[in-house]
């Protein structure tokens, strides 16, 4: 007996953490701590529950599960490229999602965060395609109870369909296009509507289509002037003070600044020039369709 008390006792509390938000906690302690590999399990574990989850996932807990994986990105990863990623896949939950100063106290991550957050704001938000018809399934987008009406940002989401059979079923989304609620809980309850005519569906796709390559066009623009003016130029200046005092760098230095150099330039131009080309994609097609309508309605 006094035995299992002992292994009680001195089990970690990761050993007992079973929800979700138990395992973010636990996950933002071990970043404090400087335990990251602790906290890379931990966000592994919560990231494995969340489709497993019997009851519906608020969308800051979901948010902290990128956004802890961007922190320690930050500091032992690729600071550039993943942890911007990640910290854009938080803000996909939970655009409100607020920088916790404890863990980065740094000014610039913080800078660049608030930046990713308005490139997130720009992005398409499409229909979350819940049925307008009456049914007993509620479905939760992020924790979200949603109406036909809402919409959701373009971007990874986890859907939680609440079925008949009293279940709660889940599933990792990308949205642009809503799945069918239905189908999640099984193949016998789709109930997506069909659309009444090709051409409806046609018109429908293509209009979508223009406006997902103009929003699209705009985030990448913005991503690469942010890119630009937060990591291109402060490296740029770093350089310029190294070339007027040579002493003060040794040689492995510069070829690591030019490096990191060579490498932002070609993600901003990467950036910039996508973006420039989905805009004109998007416009042309916007004009296509509006020619394309007019000569319906002339027939």
């Amino acid at each position: 007996m006094m035995g299992w008390i002992l292994l009680v006792l001195l089990a970690p509390p990761s050993a007992w953490a079973t929800t979700i938000s138990d395992k973010t906690d636990l996950a933002r302690e071990a970043i404090l701590d400087g335990d990251f590999e602790r906290a890379h399990d931990l966000l592994d574990d919560a990231d494995r529950l969340a489709p497993e989850s019997h009851e519906p996932v608020l969308r800051d807990t979901l948010s902290r599960i990128p956004y802890y994986r961007g922190i320690l990105e930050y500091y032992v990863g690729d600071r550039e490229v993943k942890a911007l990623e990640y910290f854009k896949a938080a803000l996909v939950h939970n655009d409100e999602f607020r920088w916790d100063v404890e863990l980065v106290t740094e000014e610039e991550p913080q800078d660049l965060f608030e930046l990713l957050r308005n490139s997130i704001g720009s992005r398409p938000r499409p229909s979350a395609g819940v049925p307008v018809a009456a049914i007993t399934e509620k479905i939760y987008i992020d924790g979200t109870l949603m109406n036909s009406y809402d919409d959701v940002v373009e971007g990874r989401h986890l859907v939680q369909v609440h079925c008949a059979d009293g279940n709660l079923k889940n599933r990792w989304v990308e949205f642009g296009d809503a799945p069918d609620y239905g189908c999640i809980c099984s193949l016998s309850e789709c109930f997506r509507p069909s659309f009444q005519n090709g051409e409806s569906q046609v018109r429908s796709s293509s209009g979508s289509l223009d406006l997902v390559l103009l929003s699209a066009g705009g985030a990448s623009i913005i991503g690469g002037t942010v890119v630009n003016f937060v990591l291109l130029n402060p490296l740029w200046l770093e350089i310029q003070e190294a070339s007027s005092e040579p002493h003060t760098i040794t040689r492995d230095e510069a070829n690591l600044l030019e490096q990191q150099f060579s490498r932002r330039r070609a993600l901003t131009l990467g950036l910039l020039g996508s973006g420039v080309l989905m805009g004109g994609a998007g416009t042309a097609m916007m004009f296509m369709d509006v020619g394309w309508q007019a000569g319906l309605h002339s027939n």
